[in-house]
């Protein structure tokens, strides 16, 4: 398994994934589709195989920052991408409505403010709120929505009309870059630490560190002696 995978939440954002990373020459990243809690199990296995660094967007990506402890890197949403899913409505004057995570439609209310179109902004927290919040609105007139991709699903399930928000080739590379960096610094760190561990198992007394969630980080040979506990072995110092 790469060190760094791609769960992409739409088929335009996986296409554009897979793209970059062949043209790019990626050789420490895959990338996978899975929406939502579809990707917390591709999450598991990647992450138990190796996986240091996961991208994604929108709710997926909320979803996994508050699983996993490893770092998530965001794709974003910007103004350009909000657009390109705004031309699609543009031209009606039916009402329509923006639904989402508030990282998907952060942004929209600005467009509303430079077009002098009226648009209705529904935040939602939790995926299951999205069914509920389009038949609330739905009886209020709006039949158009533009999300993600559960909000399109659903509003095609009540007859309504989906547009999706997509994601730039641009920001998606970047992303990836972040995700880069953050390796390399990753290894840098990973190097410095172990230099670190040999320097100190030289030294004869017993030397611990913790972090900051009091998990053991240094554990040298000579306490290992005395406390008769391998460093290979896990374990969280309890206060």
């Amino acid at each position: 398994m790469k060190e760094i995978l791609v769960i992409a939440p739409t088929k335009g954002t996986y296409e554009k994934s897979i793209h970059i990373v062949k043209k790019n020459k990626y050789k420490t990243i895959d990338v996978v589709f899975g929406n939502l809690k579809e990707g917390i199990p591709l999450a598991e296995k990647s992450i138990n195989h190796g996986t240091r660094i996961i991208i994604s967007r929108g709710g997926t990506y909320n979803m996994l920052k508050a699983t996993y402890n490893i770092p998530i890197v965001e794709i974003k949403v910007d103004a350009y991408d909000i657009i390109k899913s705004y031309k699609e409505v543009k031209n009606s004057n039916e009402p329509f409505g923006i639904i989402g995570f508030n990282n998907v439609i952060y942004g929209f209310d600005i467009i509303e403010e430079i077009l002098n179109k009226k648009i209705t902004m529904i935040e939602i927290e939790k995926e299951e709120e999205i069914y509920d919040a389009i038949e609330k609105y739905r009886k209020k007139g709006i039949n158009t929505y533009i999300g993600d991709t559960t909000v399109a699903h659903i509003v095609k399930r009540l007859n309504c009309k989906g547009i999706l928000i997509e994601s730039r080739e641009e920001n998606i590379l970047r992303a990836i870059q972040q995700a880069e960096q953050i390796l390399e610094a990753t290894k840098d760190e990973q190097k410095r630490r172990l230099q670190i561990e040999a320097m100190t198992d030289f030294v004869h007394d017993g030397i611990i560190t913790v972090d900051k969630n009091f998990k053991i980080t240094l554990f040298n040979k000579s306490a290992e002696k005395i406390f008769g506990i391998k460093k290979k072995m896990h374990f969280i110092i309890m206060l």
